[in-house]
């Protein structure tokens, strides 16, 4: 229960390197009253030294405390963690960075009514302890990447046997072990490998993928995040324990064309990811409750090919598409070039061309989704929209604005509400029949219902 927690703000400050510039533009939303984040209360990521977060860093920049022996299951109801799980009960979010966490931005937070028996079980008791383990975990610890893109590092990083770094991220690896084979198995644990590099550029992620115990943990369900340049069949077949277990793959893309992938993924190759994605298609072919997502960074030098993105990869290569804005990681050759990059910007001289850009009806596909990008579409297709929710670039918005049944049930995974959904209005894939392009965008929707009936029977 709540009870009083000897712990100020000030022991657990905002982390300096976990801030996120806004270019002032952005509202803060100040009641949040009768919303619920499940993000707290099912979420952690272990960060470099071994510092856990729950929830993106980016949205929410404290930590609950610092990995070691006592291990999650000590840090999950800290302190810190109380404190943070009080402030969504509150309403007040105000550990929370509201101008940008674009689940605040978007109105994504859960009404009450929305919320699962355990989530409604939380809420009514205002729970801050938690008897159950973590339901996601992020590793974000190891660098280890075969890329230098200019949005994420200077140059490449490769923590190899011998060097401190791989030492620290082999610790980290040795005590997240035994989490796992702790953890309840009788709940579903989604293990999210890497939110800091590749996973398989990092022989310590490697290892762990490839000789980790699978088969006393049915219940975890791998989600890979990876460039895609090493995902390849002989590496898919070395782990082949693990194999059953990876339900989502999110690869980096950034491109739609070899030209502007070289500047945008420095180091990459075009043809050798085509080839490894063209054999992911086939795995997903053959697994359909694989789910495959292909990302873009969006900036000033790949803006123009979000359409061409969406067409060239969607149905085809992958099951979704997300757009995310790029950070300011200290990574750029100076202020002026990062500057140069931020496109969504209404002082950069191209903004007019980006607004231009999001009006193409490809984007209605409800399998696209924007992201960061979401409310600078909804200027581009009525700028009287800025009005009526009450502010410019990031303010609340309004009701009408919320995300189609299928997209709320992908960021929640609430079985209640997809049931629901999907008993009240059959065809809700299809309920806004003005965004259906063609035939084959229809049979691309038909196909994803099918998949995540078969994904959610199978979790």
């Amino acid at each position: 229960m709540t009870g009083q927690l000897q712990i100020s703000d000030d022991d657990f400050p905002v982390n300096p390197q976990w801030e996120r510039e806004c270019d002032g533009s952005l509202n803060t939303v100040t009641s949040l009253s009768g919303k619920f984040c499940p993000g707290p209360f099912s979420d952690v990521q272990i960060h470099a030294g071994g510092k856990v977060t729950v929830c993106c860093p980016m949205g929410l920049p404290r930590q609950i405390g610092v990995l070691e022996e006592t291990g999650l299951k000590g840090l999950w109801n800290s302190a810190a963690a109380q404190k943070i799980r009080q402030s969504v009960l509150d309403g007040s979010y105000r550990y929370c960075n509201h101008r940008v966490c674009d689940i605040i931005q978007r109105e994504s937070l859960l009404d009450y009514e929305q919320l699962t028996s355990e989530q409604q079980h939380i809420v009514d008791r205002q729970q801050v302890i938690l008897d159950h383990f973590p339901c996601s975990v992020m590793l974000a610890y190891d660098a280890s990447c075969n890329l230098s893109c200019p949005s994420c590092r200077t140059g490449k990083k490769c923590f190899t046997e011998g060097s401190p770094e791989h030492a620290e991220s082999k610790r980290l690896t040795g005590l997240l072990k035994k989490d796992l084979l702790a953890s309840d198995h009788s709940r579903p644990l989604a293990l999210n490998i890497t939110g800091s590099g590749d996973p398989f550029a990092s022989p310590v992620f490697l290892d762990l993928l490839e000789n980790f115990e699978w088969e006393q943990c049915p219940h975890i369900r791998i989600d890979f995040q990876t460039n895609g340049t090493l995902f390849t069949e002989q590496i898919w077949r070395r782990l082949w324990r693990c194999h059953r277990h990876v339900r989502n793959i999110a690869v980096s893309v950034d491109a739609a064309t070899p030209d502007t992938y070289a500047v945008v993924r420095r180091g990459g190759d075009w043809g050798r990811l085509m080839e490894n994605m063209k054999f992911l298609a086939g795995l997903r072919r053959d697994n359909k409750s694989l789910f495959i997502r292909f990302n873009m960074v969006v900036q000033q030098r790949n803006f123009h090919e979000m359409p061409q993105f969406v067409k060239e990869f969607l149905g085809t290569l992958c099951d979704s598409v997300k757009f995310f804005f790029l950070n300011d990681w200290g990574t750029w050759a100076s202020r002026a070039e990062y500057e140069r990059q931020c496109i969504w910007k209404k002082t950069h001289p191209e903004f007019q061309d980006f607004l231009r850009v999001l009006r193409d009806p490809v984007f209605n596909n409800s399998m696209v989704d924007m992201g960061d990008v979401f409310e600078y579409r909804q200027i581009a297709l009525d700028p009287g929209w800025v009005r009526r929710a009450g502010g410019g670039p990031g303010a609340a918005f309004p009701p009408q604005a919320a995300r189609s049944r299928v997209e709320r049930y992908l960021k929640t995974n609430d079985p209640r509400l997809f049931r629901l959904s999907f008993l009240l209005n059959p065809v809700f894939l299809f309920q806004r029949a003005g965004t259906l392009a063609s035939w084959r965008d229809f049979r691309h929707r038909f196909a994803n219902l099918i998949r995540l009936l078969r994904l959610k029977s199978r979790q």
